[in-house]
């Protein structure tokens, strides 16, 4: 039956939660292995030594060598790495050197055989829990004060060997700077980590803006060419060949039209500086299509004025495709607040030839809204009209509001 709580133990001298930091300084590697650690032993070893008397192989001399032999074989704990050494092990085995290092100062304590329980202290203070190091720390300087009481009486040198367990405040300033180190090295992990996570996060949105504007640029020109080429051949087929050449000149348009699209799209990516107004006039070239403007003027930057005008271009290629022909109207109006921008067809003349288009038209330009913070209605109207309606806030607004 045991009469010790172990679990208990544990958790009141704080082994539960501590994680030993790594062995550190000149005598270590970046890793916490002993590199170099000899020289100190050895130093440790000789000072002892040439102090601690008698030392021989017989009587009283053979009991100083052998507490000599025991302190330094204790001194090589420090060398086992943390991984190889539970904080509880650590924590017996350092305080059973605290005892054969109070025996060592007992047989001599005119001596420097104190430097084996300072040595254990520091050790405890640096590698163990704050509590484990401090009962370290007591028994290095109440076994030390007993065991010269105990051979030379409470009158001769016993209460300077009080002082050896204040070794530990060193060792504990050393593992407190040590774990702000692997605290610090934690967050700048951490930071890294989040770092690349929103450049990852911006890459994929940018791949998603890239994608839509390929799909606006090329999906709509590509896939009217075909048709009108499509309809040329039928038409040629069928001996129509001034309805075929139409088609043809129709399908020319459309490629010049693209390459216009493309080269604005081009302009985008780059993040050139485009003027909306100038820009939208340039898209519209046929005589169906108008631009109600009060301004050549827009206050939105380099960001917004692509998102608005790639929306523009996918309205009135909509409109292009299912109405042919019909009156096209773009018209932008501007107040202090908000950008309106309405994109509206007339009815088609005649029903247009079934187009195969992609069917993501009004989802992209509802998400080029959506990140701008735009609301963009697109629907059609009760006479068989159709309209595209874009309000932006404009930087002037949102300054406003933020104020």
């Amino acid at each position: 039956m045991s009469f010790v709580n172990v679990a208990a133990v544990d958790r009141w001298l704080g082994f539960n939660d501590f994680t030993p930091p790594p062995p550190a300084g000149p005598l270590f590697d970046t890793i916490g292995k002993a590199r170099n650690q000899w020289p100190v032993i050895v130093i440790i070893a000789v000072i002892a030594a040439t102090t601690v008397s008698p030392l021989g192989v017989t009587g009283r001399g053979l009991y100083g060598l052998s507490l000599l032999i025991v302190n330094i074989a204790f001194t090589f704990v420090r060398l086992i790495a943390p991984d190889h050494l539970s904080p509880r092990r650590r924590f017996l085995l350092l305080s059973l050197a605290a005892v054969f290092g109070a025996l060592l100062i007992g047989f001599d304590p005119s001596s420097a055989a104190s430097v084996f329980c300072c040595y254990v202290a520091g050790h405890a203070g640096y590698s163990l829990p704050t509590r484990a190091a401090i009962v370290v720390a007591c028994c290095c300087s109440m076994f030390s004060a007993i065991a010269v009481a105990l051979h030379h009486g409470t009158g001769y040198l016993w209460a300077p060997t009080l002082l050896v367990g204040f070794t530990v405040l060193f060792g504990m300033t050393r593992q407190s700077r040590q774990q702000m180190l692997r605290l610090a090295d934690e967050k700048v992990l951490e930071t890294q980590r989040a770092a690349t996570a929103e450049a990852r996060a911006s890459a994929l949105a940018e791949r998603g803006r890239i994608a839509r504007d390929l799909h606006d640029v090329l999906a709509h020109s590509l896939s009217g060419v075909n048709m009108q080429l499509n309809l040329a051949e039928a038409l040629l087929d069928s001996g129509r060949a001034d309805q075929a050449r139409t088609a043809v000149d129709q399908a020319r348009q459309m490629v010049t039209d693209g390459l216009a699209d493309a080269r604005s799209a081009v302009y985008a990516l780059r993040e050139e500086t485009l003027e909306l107004i100038p820009a939208i006039r340039s898209l519209l070239q046929f005589d169906n299509e108008h631009l109600d403007a009060p301004t050549d003027s827009v206050a939105l930057d380099a960001r917004r004025t692509a998102a608005v005008l790639r929306i523009v271009t996918e309205a009135v290629t909509n409109a292009r495709r299912h109405a042919p022909g019909a009156a096209t109207t773009v018209t932008v109006q501007q107040t202090d607040t908000m950008l309106k921008v309405t994109v509206r067809n007339a009815p088609p003349a005649t029903p247009p030839d079934p187009s195969p288009g992609s069917g993501v038209g009004i989802v992209g330009m509802r998400e080029r809204a959506a990140e701008l913070g735009a609301l963009l209605i697109a629907g059609a109207d009760p006479d068989g009209s159709w309209t595209v309606s874009l309000e932006l806030p404009t930087d002037t607004g949102q300054e406003r509001q933020e104020s």
